[in-house]
């Protein structure tokens, strides 16, 4: 996504990293609702009075808090310069800020002479590196010109101007008066030109054509499911993104027809259920990998041949569906008292992803499934069988409404649908519960207001805006026309079986078919529409939860216990997929279109197809992978760099330098500027300015990593000077720095109300969930709404280290609310989610007022997989130490982690599934209820972390070094000194013990050692674990020892990964409740990304491995 380069008259970023005093006060926070001007006065006030007592430090703090809200102040600037001089770090240091503040529009120097003066002596490094800096921006600027024009023709445009635009960020950030001149045409050149589209598509339909002319089905089938996928996105009326192109409908015509000829000639025979239960471990994984494409599904058939099943979703979901999918039919046979398929055998087909069921001819992409005539398809991931049969259920009913009452209306379609799918507890059982009603459901649609007569009738006559409304709304109104009694007669459920037989009769006037059998006045029935919309709002409300009527005792909530339901384990289900949302035009379809061009050797195809989709979709390091190789192929090692160069940029880790760019030659200021920091650098360290010094060696590794160059190295004295402290990182400064910008947010539309937030005119909070100042006295509102209300920055924060601090302050009495990081797009990004106070009395039915005595919290990135992997999503409630009305927060985000604090405690860890960093904007949104965001800060802490420094985040576990955090701190954090493998690894993590003398335990060591690796080895197989064991030994146990349990417990197939800790202290507290009194072993489980995700005590003497790793383990095996 491009930048936005808002810019503000008087602002600037500033470079300097002052978060507390050279004297090492800590500097004073925003005051929240005090004007800035207010701020800014009393700072130069306090300022005037130390320089009065000759107190430099103090007067420096004041003036760092100056620019804090004002960092172009040339005041401040110049007083800084003046009460430095007995510091020469920090006199440099501010020079250095002096003469990038001063790049005029024209990206000039201009610094008023008697402020020259006030320079360090004899040093000419801050104007010539300032300089060097607009000179190698004014490159940039000419380069990426060009290179947008050149790479438009390849596709690669896109990804090039991703890849710079955190440089040019970076070389814009210091100076405002260029930073204005030039942010309009900078914003334009980022954003690469539009694409055609339909050139895309038309090579696939060539392809499809092609294939199917020479009789190669597989191929033709797999470009028709993209092409079909395709135009059933540009038929979705609420597409993301530019409008999707206008496609010939002859193009989908074509697709159709071609998957159905392919499908026919594919066609494999199907294995029985009990040919699969005799299927070895061993043959069912090999099943599920062979079984992955759309052209060779696994297949079965169910056992009395009722249905034939197709999936690529793997070997447990083949024969779940298959084994229980006539229980769902006999069930639905018996209700509606026939079965009109017999000698008609259905198929039912399950995808794993959203873009499977686009690809299928859904028509919604927000469906869970869809039926075309006898044929049902279906999406399984991330769940069980006893949960998808619910959901073949309700698909079924609609396979057995097409024929035995056609044309039904939507309402009735979905509604009665959306009830079989719910009325049943277990796969077996042999019948619906008759009298069952899902009370939520029922209360959501007088919530969404279908007790009302319009919205009642649009329902009715099919006009209402959103088609899931049947799914509640039509449940309703079905279950009130089948059950309703009066006077113990079901007043409606005979009018409802004529209705459904004669539905046909009621296409042209719905409305008067409907009146015509429910509103006659007949048989206790209400007489005209209005008095039956008048009976049917009376019941919706007899659900509400807070005035439910005695009469719904004749209906059962539950319909049953539902019986425990095993995980299923297939790789495909677990998908990487974030949440469902509205689609791009072209999202999935297109990588998956390509990688298809590459298989049958159309490079070119391939190329431009996978560089589309890049754009489109969450990186993807398989595709990078075969991208890279086809432009390598054909020569282009440019945009091949560009590929490499932004995957690194995108790894957590950053990794080692890339090769030097292809293009470095043509960009020789910039070069110069990568020079002169390095000689700057070695003069400071002559000079003893150890703190400059390393601080323009990070300046000079960041610039150089983005072109492959030679990464200077940090003098390890250097390194002692205070590389957290203000000499590194640029201050903290306010969020709403370049304003603020409303915008969508999944699970913030529904109720979104436009504008509802302000910004204190007075002191500059933020107000979410309001348009305006509260009135009356006290702080909060005693009641509170279900209105949704976003917000974000305009500014993005690139892939680093960042800190987003400040206060949230409740203006209601519940609050339901949401900080957002990483905001890339509604529907991709990472959340903090929180609420507090009492919602009984925000609604008017409780007359104690709220203590907000806690805060429960959450935290996550909307990833299918997550919400299935225990502890990924971390959460929790916060005791406050009394009652307060406002919470202090501080989200840390470093590469693929954030670190959440609540009231400075840490209180939990993310980290992504996939490793990518989080970058985007930051925002906040409320779902119920509203608060002020009071002093707000960012920091980017991005030197500090190139030159090693930690953040405030837990430190993780390290195998180089001891360390003292426990086990609560070391989950979801990457596990320095552990190996990157595929599938992760299984650890058992042997503690340092000690003799009676203080000795290494050698002995003690070796046997803990030898009963934990039987143990696990054993739980391994138990479960049929892949994944490779690792044992971490104290590093000062002798090597033969460790090579000996090498040899012990490795196999030729199976080796043991032996790895040394330094760690002394053990990473459980002892002293808590049950536990040991002394260290044990450790087991662990460590992700692909070498992130520990699990970690228990492994008690000597033990067999097996607990359950909640085994469930990790399954999930990430390697195929």
């Amino acid at each position: 996504m491009p930048p936005d380069f808002g810019y503000r008259p008087l602002a600037l970023i500033l470079v300097l990293g002052l978060s507390r005093s050279l004297c090492g006060q800590a500097l004073p926070a925003p005051e929240p609702g005090v004007e800035r001007e207010t701020l800014i006065k009393s700072a130069l006030e306090s300022y005037d009075r130390a320089r009065a007592r000759d107190d430099r430090s103090e007067a420096r703090v004041h003036l760092l808090r100056v620019l804090e809200e004002a960092p172009d102040s040339e005041s401040a600037l110049r007083g800084l310069l003046e009460v430095s001089t007995d510091d020469r770090d920090f006199v440099t240091l501010v020079a250095h800020l002096y003469a990038r503040t001063a790049i005029d529009d024209r990206g000039r120097i201009k610094i008023d002479g008697k402020h020259r003066k006030l320079f360090p002596k004899d040093d000419g490094w801050p104007i010539r590196l300032a300089e060097g800096r607009a000179a190698a921006l004014r490159e940039w600027e000419s380069f990426l010109e060009r290179e947008k024009k050149r790479l438009a023709k390849t596709g690669a445009a896109g990804l090039a101007l991703r890849n710079a635009a955190p440089l040019i960020r970076d070389l814009l950030r210091e100076s405002p008066a260029y930073q204005a001149a030039r942010s309009h045409d900078l914003e334009e050149l980022l954003v690469p030109s539009p694409t055609d589209d339909r050139a895309l598509l038309a090579e696939i339909e060539s392809l499809m054509g092609q294939a199917l002319a020479a009789g190669r089905y597989g191929i033709a089938l797999r470009a028709a499911l993209c092409l079909q996928g395709l135009h059933r996105q540009a038929g979705q009326s609420d597409l993301e993104g530019p409008p999707a192109p206008k496609l010939d409908a002859g193009q989908a015509q074509s697709a159709a027809s071609a998957i159905a000829r392919a499908r026919a000639a594919l066609a494999a025979e199907p294995l029985t259920v009990e040919t699969m239960e005799a299927m070895t471990p061993e043959e069912r994984e090999a099943f599920t990998a062979a079984h992955v494409d759309p052209t060779n599904p696994g297949v079965a058939v169910s056992p009395n041949g009722l249905y034939r099943v197709e999936t690529i979703c793997g070997f447990e979901t083949l024969l779940g569906v298959a084994s229980t999918v006539e229980f769902h039919h006999r069930r639905l046979a018996g209700w509606y008292g026939v079965d009109p398929f017999e000698g008609t055998p259905g198929l039912v087909r399950v995808v794993p992803e959203a873009h499977g069921l686009e690809a299928e001819g859904s028509p919604y992409w927000w469906a869970g499934g869809f039926q075309g005539g006898n044929v049902t398809t279906l999406k399984f991931a991330v769940g069980n069988i006893e949960g998808l049969g619910h959901t073949l259920t309700h698909e079924l009913t609609h396979r057995f409404d097409g024929v035995l009452f056609p044309f039904q209306p939507s309402w009735v379609v979905e509604g009665k649908a959306s009830w079989t799918g719910g009325a049943y507890a277990a796969t077996t059982d042999e019948s619906f519960v008759d009298n069952h009603a899902s009370y939520g459901t029922i209360e959501t649609a007088l919530i969404k207001g279908y007790g009302r007569v319009d919205n009642l009738e649009k329902l009715i006559e099919g006009t209402i805006e959103d088609y899931r409304d049947n799914y509640t709304a039509g449940y309703a109104l079905y279950v009130f026309l089948r059950t309703w009694e009066v006077e113990g007669n079901a007043i409606y459920a005979e009018r409802l079986l004529d209705y459904l037989k004669g539905a046909m009769k009621g296409r042209r006037a719905p409305k008067k078919w409907f009146v015509d059998r429910f509103c006659d006045g007949k048989d206790g029935r209400p007489e005209g529409f209005e008095a039956f919309a008048t009976d049917f709002a009376a019941f919706l409300k007899g659900f509400h939860w807070l005035s439910r009527a005695d009469w719904i005792a004749r209906y059962v909530g539950r319909p049953g216990k539902r019986p425990r339901s095993e995980w299923v384990y297939d790789r495909p289900t677990w998908t990487f997929a974030r949440h469902r949302a509205e689609p791009f035009f072209g999202q999935d379809q297109l990588r998956v279109a390509g990688l298809l061009m590459n298989e049958v050797g159309e490079t070119e195809g391939a190329i431009r197809l996978l560089f589309r989709s890049l754009e489109l979709d969450e990186w993807d390091r398989g595709v990078v992978a075969t991208l890279t190789g086809l432009l390598r192929q054909k020569n282009r090692l440019d945009e091949a760099w560009w590929l490499l160069a932004e995957d690194a940029r995108r790894d957590a880790d950053w990794a080692d330098p890339l090769e030097p760019a292809p293009f470095v030659k043509t960009l020789p200021k910039t070069k110069k500027l990568l020079e002169d920091l390095a000689s700057a650098a070695a003069d400071y360290r002559k000079g003893g300015l150890r703190v400059l010094e390393s601080r323009l060696v990070s300046e000079q590794r960041r610039l150089a990593r983005v072109l492959g160059l030679p990464l200077m190295r940090y003098e390890a004295d250097a390194l002692t000077a205070d590389a957290s402290g203000p000499l590194f990182d640029p201050p903290k400064r306010r969020l709403d720095f370049f304003g603020w910008a409303e915008d969508r947010l999944t699970d913030h539309d529904e109720h979104r109300v436009a504008d509802l937030w302000f910004v204190d005119e007075a002191g500059g909070d933020l107000h979410v969930g309001r348009n305006k100042p509260r009135e009356g006295t006290g702080q909060l509102d005693a009641r509170a709404h279900k209105r949704h209300s976003y917000v974000r920055t305009k500014d993005w924060q690139d892939a680093g280290r960042y800190r987003i601090e400040g206060r949230v302050a409740f203006t209601t009495s519940y609050v339901s609310g949401t900080i957002v990081l990483g905001h890339a797009r509604r529907d991709r990004n990472v959340r903090f989610s929180f609420n507090a106070g009492d919602y009984m009395y925000a609604i008017g039915q409780k007359e104690e007022k709220p203590k907000f005595e806690s805060l429960s919290w959450s935290l996550g990135g909307l990833r299918d997989r997550d919400g299935g992997l225990p502890g990924a999503n971390p959460g929790g409630r916060f005791e406050f130490k009394g009652a307060q009305p406002s919470f202090k927060f501080i989200l840390e985000v470093d590469g693929a982690r954030a670190h959440a604090f609540i009231e400075n405690r840490w209180v939990g860890t993310y980290h992504t599934v996939d490793g990518q960093p989080i970058e985007g904007y930051v925002g906040f949104g409320s779902t119920f209820g509203a608060f002020k965001l009071q002093g707000a800060t960012v920091t980017r802490l991005d030197r500090a972390a190139e030159a090693g420094v930690r953040g405030l985040g837990p430190e993780g576990l390290d195998l180089t070094r001891d360390g003292q955090d426990l086990e609560a701190t070391l989950r979801n954090r990457d596990v320095r000194g552990m190996p990157r493998v595929g599938g992760g690894l299984v650890v058992a993590w042997i503690p340092r013990t000690l003799t009676k003398d203080d000795e290494l335990d050698v002995d003690d060591i070796i046997g803990s050692a030898r009963f934990a690796l039987r143990g696990i080895r054993d739980g391994l197989e138990d479960h049929r674990l892949p994944q490779e064991l690792a044992l971490a030994l104290p590093a000062d146990l002798p090597e033969e020892d460790r090579l000996a349990l090498a040899e012990e417990f490795g196999s030729e197939g199976h080796p043991l990964r032996v790895l040394v800790h330094h760690r002394k202290h053990y990473i459980f507290d002892l002293k808590r409740p049950n536990m040991p009194h002394e260290p044990m072993p450790v087991l662990m489980y460590v992700d692909p990304h070498a992130v520990l995700r699990i970690c228990e005590i492994y008690a000597v003497g033990r067999r097996g491995i607990p359950e909640r790793l085994a469930h990790w383990g399954r999930v990430f095996r390697p195929l």
